[in-house]
């Protein structure tokens, strides 16, 4: 695979476009139809791509030159081109984007955890945590981790479960995010409890977990987290609701008028 800078062409592309027509079209309009030229692009034979378009090129390739194609895109500081990236998910292969996750490029395991994600592969999950529990990423892609593994939170449960025992307390968040996301399970209330229960500076956060959980054994915590005396009226607002999310009520009328934050939400302009 040749390695080009498609959004280089395409920049030249839209270049001659204006040279030819520009007694016709204000600059304005130009933006308005980048869409159109983007189109026209796609369909235009490309010598740097050996006479073929950049819609036709990437899909003459295989999963594995295609994966190669990436990577070396990246690695070569060239821009990845939109057509490299339809063409992989078109293949829908996963085992050679599984291998890139072993790249300490983070740029590269960006790209690759995206398309994995759009595949709608389930296969790289010990991967992804292998990754978390090894710490060896930055917070941004360990966070892309965890909405990844969000979406098939069941395939990750019993690895998150082991995981979550040992892990750095900076780190059981992106454990608890996924358990919160799992179907019921014995073992994963009390985790989330203990959790809640630690953490009363993060307690909207953390009455959210227990919310989107579902499990109503959960609202006696929140029961007697919402009579302290010493909450805020974000921490009320959001205790409330997590109660009645899970089919609980509270009714007793609270004075949070000399609250700073209830001073600020209900103040007029």
């Amino acid at each position: 695979m040749k390695i080009v800078d498609i959004d280089k062409l395409f920049e030249n592309h839209v270049k001659k476009y204006v040279k030819e027509n520009g007694k016709n079209v204000k600059p304005e309009q130009i933006e308005e139809m980048i869409g159109r030229l983007y189109e026209s692009f796609a369909k235009e034979a490309l010598i740097e791509l050996d006479g073929l378009s950049a819609e036709e090129y990437y899909k003459g390739f295989d999963a594995q030159t295609l994966a190669n194609g990436l990577k070396e895109h990246i690695e070569s500081g060239v821009p990845v081109p939109e057509y490299l990236c339809e063409a992989i998910v078109n293949q829908k292969e996963d085992k050679y984007l599984i291998n890139l996750l072993d790249s300490t490029n983070e740029e590269l395991l960006t790209y690759t955890i995206n398309i994995l994600s759009e595949i709608g592969s389930k296969n790289a999950t010990n991967k992804y945590l292998q990754i978390l529990a090894e710490k060896s990423v930055s917070e941004p892609v360990m966070e892309l981790i965890t909405e990844t593994l969000c979406e098939t939170p069941d395939e990750a449960k019993e690895v998150a479960l082991r995981l979550i025992q040992n892990a750095e307390e900076t780190e059981k968040l992106y454990y608890i995010e996924i358990l919160s996301r799992c179907q019921k399970d014995d073992r994963i209330l009390p985790i989330l409890v203990s959790a809640f229960r630690q953490n009363p500076d993060q307690m909207p956060l953390y009455a959210q977990y227990l919310s989107r959980y579902g499990d109503a054994g959960a609202l006696s915590v929140l029961y007697e987290a919402i009579e302290s005396d010493i909450i805020n009226y974000l921490d009320f607002k959001e205790l409330k609701m997590a109660i009645e999310s899970l089919g609980g009520e509270y009714t007793k009328q609270r004075d949070f008028t000399k609250d700073p934050i209830y001073k600020k939400l209900n103040q007029t302009s």
